[in-house]
């Protein structure tokens, strides 16, 4: 009978084998997960050199990996399972009770001097006022809830420390200590890296005053929910459903100025927009692109009927794009750049700095710990 049992197990192994690599092969291949928002491996190109050097044979795992017949079901599937036996952690995110974070771990000390060094350096070289904000992630507002078995970063006292670093030159906005306070609010969204539209608000009310200007209160403002099935980037990493969709919001100020143009230069050609805003991204994965298009083109020129000549370069990641659409309540001109699709021998020619009349330097606490394109400031003078 044991043998019997045996030869049954093996049998339907076998078979079950067979079947997802027959389906596998059959069933048609995709370019792009919109589960895992990221692009898929393409079949590799067979040659002797690929071959040689082994890179077909990898190429081809990964391939398979990727088009694995109904891979993300069953990834999906694992993930709620292990959750099941008290797994909390996946791909470097961690469950929280009712969120996802990602614990910020082994930072690089001589890399974050490094970038204070060339701010440093980028505000020497030039005669405008220069602002600085690091942006806690999730895992600094809410490094209480983590089990101390995790490592993760005092984002506090680190973001503290490069306020104290940075010359006297520079002005440090810190939203921390007003974000940890509104930590009951919906400040991040449970399944995306960024903050929310409310989140990046409440650090542009904390902090504009020192950039010289009244900020608009809430009372001010109405909000517009644009999309309620937001799963973002760290949803991606896990494929774990078991948190509530995230809300996108639009926040708008009553009666106050607006944009009039918007110019994103992709680093071949610029497209034209009359809105920070492109709705066509809510009904794809990453919806978080509604602000102001992807993260990672070299440029954007937003113009506004703001009365007076003011103009303002922001320099960022992709937390700036829901945050400076507040912005157009001070500033006739707000030109964005995102140095990580600017090249070393291109910054001179992109950033002329006195065409402005005030400089943002906006970066959430992980990419500037871990960035190194930010060294790329101390080479404009």
């Amino acid at each position: 009978m044991d043998k019997i049992i045996k030869i049954i197990s093996i049998a339907v192994f076998f078979i079950t084998v067979l079947f997802f690599t027959v389906l596998t092969v059959i069933l048609p291949k995709f370019e792009f997960s919109e589960a895992e928002n990221r692009t898929l491996s393409q079949f590799p190109e067979l040659s002797f050199k690929s071959v040689y050097d082994e890179s077909f044979m990898n190429g081809a795992e990964t391939y398979v990996s990727d088009h694995f017949a109904f891979r993300t079901s069953l990834f999906s599937v694992k993930i709620n399972v292990d959750r099941l036996f008290g797994k909390n952690i996946v791909n470097g995110v961690l469950f929280l009770e009712d969120r996802f974070v990602m614990p910020v771990t082994d930072i690089d000390e001589n890399n974050i001097e490094r970038n204070v060094l060339s701010l440093n350096e980028f505000a020497k070289n030039t005669s405008v006022p220069v602002y600085v904000m690091i942006a806690p992630t999730s895992a600094g507002v809410y490094a209480s809830e983590i089990p101390s078995y995790y490592a993760n970063a005092d984002q506090r006292t680190i973001i503290e420390n490069i306020s104290y670093e940075l010359d006297n030159g520079i002005i440090a906005l810190n939203p921390f200590s007003i974000l940890s306070a509104s930590r009951d609010e919906y400040i991040y969204y449970r399944n995306d890296h960024h903050w929310t539209t409310y989140g990046a608000f409440i650090a542009y009310n904390a902090t504009i005053k020192l950039m010289g200007y009244n900020p608009v209160p809430f009372s001010n403002c109405d909000i517009e929910h644009v999309n309620s099935s937001f799963y973002g980037t760290l949803y991606s990493k896990t494929l774990y459903d078991g948190f509530r969709a995230d809300v996108i919001d639009n926040i708008h100020v009553k009666g106050g100025y607006s944009e009039e143009s918007v110019e994103i230069y992709t680093g071949t050609d610029t497209m034209k927009s009359e809105s920070m805003f492109f709705s066509h991204f809510l009904d794809l994965s990453d919806k978080y692109s509604y602000f102001l298009n992807r993260a990672l083109y070299p440029e954007v020129t937003i113009k506004t009927n703001y009365p007076e000549e003011n103009n303002l370069l922001v320099i960022k990641d992709s937390y700036a794009h829901c945050f400076v659409p507040f912005l157009v309540q001070h500033f006739s001109k707000i030109t964005m750049l995102d140095l990580r699709s600017i090249s070393v021998s291109q910054i001179e020619d992109i950033i002329n700095t006195e065409e402005f009349d005030q400089i943002l330097v906006l970066y959430n606490f992980e990419n500037f710990a871990t960035d190194i394109n930010i060294r790329k400031l101390s080479l404009v003078k």
